[in-house]
């Protein structure tokens, strides 16, 4: 009885061996469906179709993709989460913004989703109206808590106001939030002088500060931006732990197989390393990356850690 058992699992075993061994060697065989949480035109899109693009010729199988706009990329990411794990269904975007610390109905990508590659990295500026008083973060420390009550923040609530929180708890900025509905507007803020400091997005704000009608004090990055080269980081000028900075990578369901996740992350890695698409990232602001699944792993769980601590410090509650 035993023997017949051991028989029956080894064939098993093999079968399964055999089907891993096929599978190998035929992914993909079908074309591979792109799921982008934006609409057609705006950066995830364009970047979507242009990395697509440049990976068919590694994959050697069309990707479509296909524009589920919703819920800060939420409805994408559920379907791709549903989906049959084979490989075939990709999410292209940030997971970050949908996680329940930010949403009620959310989902963590951790658990739902496999890491397959970050292709591109960006990040915000932190600036000041051209005329203000302080020039790094040492003045404008130092000159707010002379003027206590007198720094206006330009915010885009509610990530803004977290970074800012988390940001006050380390050096103790003292500042005013007002809200704004935009980079355009805050922009037009800072000109007019009506707020003092911002954040706000780099392709926004760094024409303004080569021009010199706004000082650039730092990026809100763990690395310096390409486009802004002589901006340092928080950590740089001694801040450790603040940092903001958005993803735009490829995962796929749960379960998808180990020769699929390699096998598309090589053709993402690939792709990220031709010119064309390092200048077509930075044309949204971006640099390219190119990391592994667990390096992708690691800088979503990095992240989140930074967003639960900040919705701590804020009492924030998921919208």
């Amino acid at each position: 009885m035993k023997k017949a058992i051991f028989k029956a699992a080894a064939a098993v075993g093999l079968c399964l061996l055999a089907a891993n061994a096929a599978l190998a060697q035929t992914w993909p065989t079908r074309p591979i469906r792109l799921l982008v949480g934006y609409p057609p035109g705006g950066g995830s899109d364009v970047s979507a179709r242009v990395t697509a693009q440049a990976m068919e010729k590694t994959l050697g199988q069309s990707i479509v993709v296909e524009n589920r706009p919703g819920a800060v990329s939420l409805l994408a990411a559920q379907y791709v989460a549903k989906s049959d794990p084979d490989g075939y269904t990709i999410h292209f975007g940030n997971v970050t913004g949908f996680n329940p610390v930010f949403l009620k109905e959310g989902i963590d990508a951790a658990k739902v989703l496999e890491p397959i590659t970050n292709l591109q990295v960006g990040g915000l500026i932190f600036a000041t109206k051209g005329n203000a008083p302080y020039s790094n973060l040492q003045e404008l420390v130092a000159w707010s808590k002379a003027n206590p009550g007198k720094l206006n923040f330009a915010s885009v609530a509610p990530s803004a106001d977290l970074y800012m929180g988390v940001f006050k708890s380390r050096v103790g900025l003292d500042y005013v939030s007002v809200p704004y509905k935009g980079d355009a507007p805050i922009i037009q803020a800072l000109l007019a002088g009506e707020a003092d400091v911002a954040l706000s997005n780099t392709l926004a704000v760094w024409p303004q500060v080569q021009a010199g009608k706004l000082k650039a004090l730092w990026v809100s990055r763990s690395t310096r931006s390409s486009i802004a080269p002589n901006l340092p980081t928080l950590a740089e000028l001694g801040v450790q732990g603040v940092v903001w900075e958005f993803y735009l990578g490829l995962w796929g369901p749960k379960g998808m197989p180990a020769i699929a996740i390699q096998r598309v992350n090589a053709a993402g890695v690939a792709a990220v390393k031709q010119p064309d698409i390092i200048e077509q990232y930075k044309k949204f602001g971006a640099d390219s990356m190119g990391t592994t699944p667990e390096e992708t792993m690691r800088a979503y769980v990095n992240e989140m850690k930074f967003w639960v601590e900040a919705a701590k410090l804020a009492n924030y509650q998921p919208q």
